[in-house]
Parts: structure tokens; C-alpha cells; sequence
């Protein structure tokens, strides 16, 4: 479900990063972005560790997930400026 709900934000981010660019710049831009998401991971996974080793529980980890996507979600709206019903 999290690889689902993240092809949610992820086709609309690589559409308006296409959509703003230069055709010329297009693939620096994307191969940018994928280095870019990798350095998120390896961040992220290591905010996981130190969340697990200061005892928050699975749950309150998926919590703070979830809060922090409707706060990109927000942010997506307001970049787009596109309705979401």
C-alpha cells in the first residue's frame, strides 16, 4: 500500500517537473531527481533507526507518516494549483 500511495505524489511530481522544464534539460532534471530520492531514502532510513532506538513504536512511526503526507499533499496542491475533489 505505501508503494501504491506513493505513485499518488509521484506521477504528478515527475508530470509538473516535465511540464516546467526545457526539453533540452529534461533528463538532467529527472536523473537529478532520482538522485535526489536516494539520498531522501538512505535519510529517511536512518530517521527510522533513531525513531526505533528512542522507543517510538510502529504505529506512532506510521502516524508521523501519515501526518507528514498530508502535509506534502497541501504543499503539491498549492504548487499545482489544481482542485483535488
Amino acid at each position: 500500500m505505501v508503494a501504491v500511495f506513493s505513485g499518488i505524489y509521484i506521477v504528478p511530481l515527475y508530470t509538473i517537473m516535465q511540464n516546467r522544464s526545457e526539453n533540452k534539460y529534461i533528463s538532467r532534471i529527472i536523473a537529478s531527481n532520482n538522485i535526489l530520492n536516494a539520498i531522501f531514502m538512505v535519510f529517511s532510513s536512518f530517521i527510522i533507526i533513531l525513531l526505533t532506538h528512542i522507543y517510538i513504536n510502529l504505529i506512532q512511526i506510521f502516524f508521523i507518516l501519515g501526518i507528514s503526507n498530508f502535509i506534502i499533499f497541501y504543499k503539491i496542491k498549492k504548487l499545482t494549483n489544481h482542485k483535488f475533489n
